[in-house]
């Protein structure tokens, strides 16, 4: 190029020379006729094709540089969008795994769930893997095993249609130790109709329904690698579940969890075994609704056709137990929709949540770039000056922006392996989190990458543009003469980050409040010194007459516990979220005997007086009250107002499918199930009369609960070691875990606002830090002159307070807007709450204060001969 360039001057050269110029004046015209050699150099190498990658090298390099020779501003930056990166990648790992994935089977689109709805039901109904909602009818989304087998044999040319249910708390004895194991029952064609092939051994099929088949189990990977170590030898090997034998047939693959995400099952049993009775009751009695069903679409067959003969079954097959019965049809590509749902708007408000984490992390680093911009005004004048044009200044600067952006993602995809589990937990209420597979994969890698891109456009490209408009001679009259331009865009940042953080540190606030008022409801009984654990000798072989005597022999061995004052049987654990509903009939109710609905508990004759219930009218259960004796009822007051109003209540009869009942008494009403909701109607049935394999057995203590908890278990597992105990828990745990939902979003919001806090903070600090900086020589003067430092304080702790009255005032009627989209979830508080505002507003004036005040005082201790040194 070199050579090319001096070819050119020296034919001009020549040219001028012939024109009568001396040799030494026409060099001189060629050059000025040509123009500047190194700018023509400069604008042809810019033609160059793949000349951007060199550039873009350079502009990398640059800017590490300048990050490595501004520490402070380079940890506050990547700090800054770690949390807001972190955060936002944690929560997006749980919405994919719970919200929008698939089940790991193939084709997942063809799958349906099938679910019943109707009105006035009259049958024993068990919920276990949730319910729908539809809309002015009764909905389930269980049926009996008549009503299945129906259904599958009338829908066979739309569909493959496959029951399943879930079992829990199950002991297993693998290689003679005994696990607590989960299971799942299922029909012979549930792993071909969801497309599932065996990792090892084979898997449950048709022939396994039959009445002669031999007993064989299904176990998962995860159990697998736990129980035997990956062993193949472990298939044909014997099983015992809660003392029945089976033999292990095949391993199922990694991916598999079943298909209710979030609920990993280790055991697969066929569906028809009668060894594992539902909650101690025949499997196959008519009136006992238990059976979750799905089916895989045909070729060619559309949901309506399904939906027609659907209904057409059920309005023959149960019209006896549901009125004007018709099927309810849901997309079964992630399994019932409802169990997902559970998590619905938990995870909606996290996601909005942490997108204010990030705007407000973006507003962050788009302040402290534009206060650095400002202090770099010399800097960037020089090189416009120079010759750099605005684009390149844009480049520049965005790539530094890029850099902090790169490596605030890569900590806060390291952060967020850690918030997973940590909002998991929260969302699950446990240790151990939810069952969904929630690794980063590259979805959600995917989703941090674009998340990182955005920062760098929302953060740095107006600091950028900004910076490219300033005029070079602004720029250098400024840095001579010792001004310092103002920072105002930087201010409004500072202000809307102040704004955003109010409206979440108000909605952590109320969500605080709203625990604090769940934590203080009364449910109508004293929870403190109160156990419960769970047994199922039903599941154990026990029948109806040897239940009877085990739950009387551990009511009795747990009675001579030291410290135990009194213990009971519930057919379900108090606050425990498990509800059983029935219908009834009074028979000589004016209206002709119309179906209503209770939920029902089953209980011991000691359950009231150790609960704490008292009983306001008749009398409680006695030990008489026994099969063959008068069939006898207790209601509660919610009951007695709901269908009894006006009349006694004593001495009349209820009708509880085909039996007869008499109400006894009357008790006081109590949340017996949900802390959260109101009291329904409920019956009490006394359990010699109502056997039921499955109880919980509440213990009422006079000393700490905890001082007894092992001694309880040791005692209840002595009565039989072959009957599953389950974990014991105190009621305000069991309580704890039915506010899971207001309990996580409680924290999780309180956590995400001290980052907010934590990041406006940042953000004024870096603020006011530059703004000291800048003003170097300018304090120096100041104090030169005889300025005291509270000449100097004022005026910075003046700005901050009113950066701080503004961000306030701008987010106070945001919030106010915005809290009113959560007042559903809220409880014993509305979303205007004065002293939560109040609140917010002083605590955050207060990190204000704070923040501005480390940049003052540094301002306060320049020393004048320093400051003038540097300028």
């Amino acid at each position: 190029m070199d050579a090319e360039m001096q070819m050119h001057v020296e034919l001009r050269t020549e040219k001028n020379i012939a024109a009568g110029l001396s040799p030494q004046e026409a060099r001189f015209a060629a050059l000025r006729s040509f123009g500047g050699l190194d700018q023509i150099k400069e604008r042809a190498r810019d033609r160059r094709s793949g000349i951007w990658m060199g550039q873009l090298a350079q502009d990398f390099r640059y800017g590490l540089r300048i990050l490595r020779k501004n520490p402070l501003f380079t940890a506050i930056a990547v700090l800054s969008l770690a949390l807001g990166i972190g955060a936002a990648t944690s929560v997006f790992s749980l919405v994919d795994a719970i919200l929008l994935g698939s089940l790991p089977v193939p084709n997942p689109q063809d799958l349906r769930v099938i679910c019943w709805s109707g009105s006035d039901t009259r049958m024993m109904y068990i919920t276990l893997t949730g319910d729908p909602v539809v809309p002015g009818r009764r909905a389930g989304g269980s049926f009996s095993k008549d009503v299945f087998l129906a259904l599958r044999t009338q829908c066979a040319p739309q569909a493959d249609i496959f029951g399943y249910s879930p079992f829990f708390g199950g002991i297993a004895r693998a290689r003679g130790l005994p696990i607590v194991a989960d299971g799942l029952l299922v029909s012979g064609n549930f792993f071909s109709g969801l497309g599932v092939h065996p990792l090892v051994g084979n898997l449950l099929g048709p022939e396994d329904e039959g009445a002669g088949s031999v007993p064989r189990v299904v176990i998962s990977y995860r159990w697998w690698k736990r129980q035997f170590a990956l062993d193949p030898g472990a298939i044909g090997q014997q099983l015992t579940v809660n003392g029945n034998s089976y033999t292990i047939a095949g391993v199922l693959p990694q991916g598999f969890s079943g298909v209710c995400p979030g609920d990993v099952p280790d055991l697969y049993v066929s569906l028809s075994d009668k060894s594992l009775p539902m909650q101690g009751l025949p499997k196959d009695l008519p009136a006992l609704w238990w059976v979750a069903v799905m089916g895989r679409m045909k070729p060619g067959v559309s949901t309506a056709q399904l939906q027609a003969v659907a209904d057409v079954t059920l309005a023959t097959q149960a019209d006896k137990f549901i009125t004007k019965p018709i099927a309810y049809i849901t997309d079964g590509r992630d399994g019932p929709a409802w169990k997902s749902g559970a998590y619905l708007k938990q995870l909606q408000l996290l996601m909005a949540v942490v997108g204010v984490v990030l705007l407000v992390a973006c507003l962050n680093i788009g302040g402290l770039l534009l206060a650095r911009g400002a202090a770099r005004h010399h800097e960037i004048s020089m090189r416009k000056a120079l010759g750099a044009n605005r684009r390149r200044i844009v480049r520049q600067l965005l790539t530094e922006s890029a850099l902090i952006s790169a490596f605030g993602g890569g900590l806060g995809i390291l952060a967020a392996l850690w918030g997973r589990l940590a909002v998991s937990r929260l969302l699950a209420g446990s240790p151990e989190g939810l069952h969904y597979d929630t690794t980063l994969d590259v979805k959600v890698l995917g989703f941090a990458l674009v998340v990182t891109l955005l920062t760098v456009l929302l953060s740095g490209l107006f600091p950028a543009l900004k910076a490219a408009k300033l005029n070079p001679q602004d720029g250098l009259w400024q840095r001579a003469g010792g001004g310092t331009p103002p920072l105002r865009a930087g201010q409004f940042l500072v202000a809307a980050q102040i704004a955003l953080s109010l409206v979440l540190v108000t909605g952590a606030g109320l969500y605080f409040r709203t625990l604090v008022n769940l934590v203080r409801i009364e449910p109508g009984f004293a929870m403190d010194h109160l156990l419960s654990f769970a047994v199922e000798p039903g599941g154990s072989g026990y029948q109806t007459s040897r239940t009877v005597a085990y739950f009387d022999e551990i009511q009795r061995a747990l009675s001579a516990v030291p410290g135990v004052k009194s213990t009971a049987l519930v057919s379900n654990p108090l606050l425990g979220g498990w509800l059983q509903s029935e219908g009834f009939s009074i028979p000589d109710r004016a209206s002709g005997g119309q179906n209503l609905g209770s939920t029902v508990l089953t209980v011991s004759e000691t359950f009231f007086g150790t609960i704490g219930i008292p009983i306001i009218a008749g009398r409680d259960f006695r030990a008489s009250d026994a099969d063959g004796a008068l069939k006898v009822i207790i209601v509660n007051e919610s009951f007695v107002h709901g269908f009894l109003a006006g009349v006694i209540p004593i001495g009349r009869t209820i009708k509880f499918g085909d039996t007869v009942w008499q109400i006894v008494g009357v008790c006081r009403d109590s949340k017996c199930f949900d802390i959260k909701k109101g009291i329904d109607p409920t019956t009490y049935f006394p359990f010699r009369q109502r056997p039921i394999g499955r109880a919980s057995v509440a213990i009422r203590t006079l000393v700490p609960t905890a001082s007894v908890s092992k001694e309880v278990l040791s005692f209840a597992t002595a009565v039989d070691p072959n009957v599953p105990v389950g974990d014991i828990s105190t009621e305000e745990q069991l309580r704890d875990r039915n506010i899971t939902p207001e309990r996580m979003l409680a924290s999780c919001c309180s956590l995400l606002a001290v980052f907010v806090m934590l990041l406006s903070s940042i953000g004024l600090f870096g603020l006011m830090a530059y703004d000291v900086a800048r003003r170097t020589g300018e304090f120096g003067v100041r104090m030169a002159l005889g300025a005291t430092p509270l000449h100097i304080i004022r005026p910075i702790l003046k700005r901050a307070t009113v950066l701080a009255c503004i961000g306030l005032a701008a987010g106070l009627p945001l919030t106010l807007v915005l809290t009113r989209l959560i007042r559903s979830n809220l409880y014993g508080v509305t979303s205007f709450d004065p002293g939560t505002i109040c609140v917010a507003v002083a605590l955050l004036l207060a990190v204000v204060l704070v923040a501005a005040w480390i940049p003052v005082r540094r301002a306060t201790k320049i020393d004048p001969m320093v400051a003038l040194r540097c300028e």
